[in-house]
C-alpha cells in the first residue's frame, strides 16, 4: 500500500518555495533553485515554465544568460494563499497523527504495556512522544537505522540501532512502536519481529495496512 495521501509531499510546497525564492532573488538560477531545493533541473525548469503559464511569473530578460522571474500581481497573491494553505494541511496533518498515536496507545494500554520503545526519529515520533505523556506508559529507548541520527541525544535518549538493542536485557520494554507511517515502515516492523518477537515483546505500528 502506498502512503497515505495526506503524507505524500506536496506540490503547493515547492510552487511555495520557488516563488519566496524567485521574489527575493529574481535571477537566481535554476540549477541554484534546483540544489537548494533538492529536486532535479528538469523538474525545476517545469515547475516554472508551468507557474509562468498560469500567470504568477514573468520572465524579462535581455538575453538566456540574464534572465529574470518575476512574480506577477497574481503570483503574489498565490504565493500567500499557497502559505495558508500548507498551514491548514500542516493542522490536519498534526491532528491526523495525534488520532492515530492516542487510539495506539490506548490499544497498548490494555495489553498492558508499561515500557516503550520508540522506533523510528521523525515527526510522528515526536507527536507519539507528547501523546505518551497522557496514558501510563513509560518512553525507556528510541532506535533508528539511519547512521546520521545514531547516537544523537532524543528526549534524553541516546539513539541506537536495532542490533545494539537487541543485545539489551529483554525485559527492557514490553513494546515497540514503529513511529512512522511512512512505506518503509512496512519493512521496519517486519526487521523489529524477528529481532523482538522471539523474546516476546509485543511489536506495533502506527499504519493501518499490517
Amino acid at each position: 500500500m502506498d502512503e497515505p495521501e495526506l503524507f505524500k509531499p506536496a506540490e503547493d510546497l515547492k510552487h511555495l518555495q520557488l516563488l519566496e525564492e524567485l521574489e527575493k532573488d529574481p535571477h537566481i538560477s535554476q540549477r541554484k533553485l534546483s540544489n537548494k531545493f533538492g529536486i532535479s533541473l528538469g523538474v525545476t525548469n517545469a515547475f516554472i515554465k508551468n507557474m509562468t503559464k498560469k500567470g504568477w511569473l514573468v520572465v524579462k530578460g535581455i538575453n538566456h544568460k540574464r534572465i529574470g522571474y518575476f512574480l506577477t500581481p497574481k503570483g503574489i497573491k498565490e504565493k500567500t494563499k499557497l502559505a495558508y494553505h500548507l498551514m491548514e494541511n500542516a493542522i490536519s496533518r498534526y491532528v491526523e497523527i495525534k488520532d492515530r498515536v492516542a487510539k495506539k496507545m490506548v490499544s497498548l494500554n490494555t495489553y498492558g504495556i508499561k515500557k516503550i520503545i520508540f522506533y523510528g526519529v521523525g515527526e510522528e515520533m515526536e507527536i507519539a512522544y507528547i501523546t505518551l505523556q497522557g496514558v501510563d506508559i513509560k518512553l525507556v529507548g528510541i532506535i533508528d537505522d539511519n547512521p546520521d541520527i545514531i547516537g544523537k541525544k532524543i528526549f534524553g535518549f541516546n539513539v541506537i540501532s536495532i542490533e545494539n538493542f537487541s543485545k539489551m536485557s529483554n525485559n527492557v520494554c514490553d513494546a515497540v512502536l514503529i513511529t512512522s507511517i511512512k512505506s518503509k515502515a512496512i519493512e521496519m516492523k517486519k526487521r523489529a519481529k524477528k529481532v523482538f518477537g522471539p523474546v516476546g515483546i509485543k511489536v506495533e505500528s502506527l499504519r493501518d495496512d499490517e
